[in-house]
């Protein structure tokens, strides 16, 4: 081949590859591809060889070995950038644990967490802190920490507090729960592990671990921060491997089966495991002289069970019979742990605070705040 027709080729091989580079950053730049899951993985400076530590800020959720998945402490909220967790992985503020302050340990799933439906300042956590901050006598001070966590059930409340909550030393655990656990009654099988409705994520798996765990995979992530096109061909194999995904929070679905045998075999089953963890928790919890309060899951009116999601209409029932399967089993625990039992006034909630079936606003969240407030200082729950 003559020199000049090499010089040729050569330019076009690079003509070519500028186009299509020029082409990739433009694709990439659109909002279908600068908001996906993967992008902001790929976009990390450096990825952690333990998925349990993300340098991505905003992934919210993090795989864990022994909780299946916890909350992201380097967590940033995508509008604000406003960083959302303390070190724990838990929705306050990063506290003086120098302080001898009364600690509080709420544990539950995304009603306790509230992210993002109220700002972490509007959550009935941290307006609980001020309530008795703010009212506190002498120099008794007070930190809240939320240790919600969405999507949890009891199984992972469980686990988060046997292997971190117990490290805070909370003089009360406010056990606020019993509407995720739904999930794992309303199956076709039931296993006490519930690993009939969880399975683990895919983060370090595949190409992801390559990319982490690998001199080469490094390099090509490296790589990838300078070229687009590099990032979206990885952005293609990833997502041929299913994405980035932490846990899978229902393997069959929220609903599998027809409304009426849902219904049924709600009614016919007991929630074992949810009894026995709840009750693990409480049990662990006095052991380390620790009080404790069981507050039932709380949701919207019937006709608006449903409302937000097409999908699960006809499940009405079915949610609210699992509901009150959860909360006769909390009081029941109560009542043979010799714990304090709170259930919400429901007919202070205006129906219109209801974001979707449970999820609460500004006015609900801060409702939720002033009647666990009042229920502990009626009961002196906050005194050592």
């Amino acid at each position: 081949m003559k020199r000049s027709n090499l010089l040729l080729f050569a330019a076009t091989l690079i003509l070519c590859a500028g186009v299509i580079e020029v082409f990739s950053r433009i694709l990439i730049s659109t909002d279908r591809f600068k908001n996906a899951s993967t992008t902001k993985y790929l976009n990390q400076r450096s990825i952690d060889k333990n998925p349990s530590v993300s340098n991505n800020q905003f992934q919210k959720q993090v795989p864990n070995p022994y909780i299946l998945y916890r909350n992201n402490p380097n967590y940033l909220n995508p509008e604000t950038l406003i960083k959302e967790y303390d070190s724990n992985g838990y929705r306050n503020p990063e506290y003086n644990s120098d302080k001898d302050c009364f600690k509080i340990l709420a544990l539950g799933g995304s009603t306790t967490n509230e992210d993002p439906y109220v700002t972490r300042s509007q959550s009935w956590t941290m307006v609980l802190n001020r309530l008795l901050n703010d009212n506190s006598k002498g120099n008794t001070c007070y930190q809240v920490f939320n240790a919600g966590l969405g999507w949890g059930t009891s199984a992972e409340l469980l686990t988060e507090f046997l292997f971190n909550g117990i490290y805070i030393d909370p003089d009360l655990v406010i056990v606020h729960t019993g509407g995720n656990d739904g999930l794992a009654l309303r199956q076709k099988e039931y296993k006490t592990d519930y690993s009939h409705i969880r399975a683990r994520g895919n983060i370090n798996s595949g190409l992801m671990y390559f990319l982490s765990s690998t001199t080469l995979g490094k390099n090509i992530h490296k790589l990838s921060q300078a070229s687009a096109t590099v990032k979206l061909a990885l952005i293609f194999l990833m997502n041929i491997e299913g994405g980035v995904t932490t846990f899978t929070p229902a393997i069959n679905g929220v609903f599998p089966l027809p409304p009426e045998e849902s219904l049924d075999i709600v009614r016919s089953r007991e929630p074992v495991a949810f009894k026995n963890n709840v009750t693990n928790i409480v049990r662990i919890a006095k052991s380390r002289n620790s009080r404790v309060l069981l507050v039932p899951f709380i949701q919207a009116p019937k006709d608006q069970l449903t409302s937000h999601r097409p999908s699960w209409r006809g499940q009405e029932e079915t949610m609210i019979q699992s509901v009150k399967k959860h909360r006769d089993a909390l009081k029941e625990i109560s009542t043979d742990e010799m714990v304090n039992f709170y259930e919400f006034n429901k007919s202070s909630f205006k129906d219109e605070w209801f974001v979707d079936n449970c999820h609460l606003n500004e006015k609900g969240s801060n409702e939720k705040a002033l009647q666990i407030y009042r229920y502990i200082k009626s009961s002196g729950l906050e005194r050592k």
